[in-house]
């Protein structure tokens, strides 16, 4: 069996059940929190906002992962004499890696605020970024088992090893860390303005508002 499948299986692994995750965790929260943090007295800073820094970097690193992952996975195939998208995990992948073109693609393409197609892009770019997670951890699933099928080609007996345990575990407490930062802001009021509304019906996502002298609104783009 061909090391490269290892090499496929722990960069994809660390890029779509940890470093992805924790960068749309950034976006999500570090955005809101930068948003309720600004004042007519700290207004935002020129440049891009850090929470939109990080997150760049990280999905960044996110996509070189997963091209490391592929190129290797496709690369072991060869060199085990396989068949290439004979399986579900290779089909739930393919699916995966198209919507990752279609991602960069749109972060790429992004237009600027106020732009007509701006709110639209916003919820393309957030649907299709989860529907990357849900199917990336799938894939992950389904590719912990497939391990144990390549395995076995050999051995004399089949393998039937626990490494789908620790990819449903890393897949489980990344959706449980987002569902649990999500329940804290909701329910803690992490998420209101000083007068009680919400700073997501307030200020137009990417986007940080303030009082400026007067009482007069002011809008800073943070990214």
């Amino acid at each position: 069996m061909s090391s490269l499948f290892w090499v496929h299986a722990l960069a994809m692994g660390f890029a779509w059940l940890v470093v992805a995750p924790f960068g749309m965790q950034i976006s999500r929260y570090g955005r809101m929190r930068a948003q309720l943090s600004k004042t007519a007295e700290d207004p935002a800073p020129a440049g891009k906002a850090a929470w939109f820094v990080w997150h760049r970097a990280l999905q960044t690193l996110a996509t070189v992962l997963v091209i490391g992952g592929l190129v290797s996975v496709v690369a072991a195939v060869d060199s085990d004499g396989m068949e290439h998208l004979d399986n579900m995990h290779s089909h739930v992948g393919t699916v995966t890696i198209l919507l990752l073109v279609l991602q960069v693609c749109g972060a790429v393409l992004r237009p600027s605020h106020g732009a007509r197609w701006r709110r639209a892009w916003e919820a393309g770019h957030h649907a299709n970024g989860y529907a990357l997670w849900i199917l990336s951890a799938a894939s992950c699933i389904l590719g912990s088992s497939r391990m144990d099928v390549v395995r076995s080609r050999y051995s004399f007996e089949p393998v039937r090893g626990n490494t789908w345990i620790v990819v449903v575990v890393a897949a489980a407490s990344s959706a449980a860390s987002m569902a649990a930062i999500e329940a804290i802001t909701r329910f803690t009021g992490y998420d209101s303005l000083p007068d009680g509304s919400s700073q997501a019906s307030r200020v137009t996502p990417g986007r940080a508002q303030f009082r400026g002298e007067g009482g007069k609104s002011l809008t800073k783009e943070a990214c």
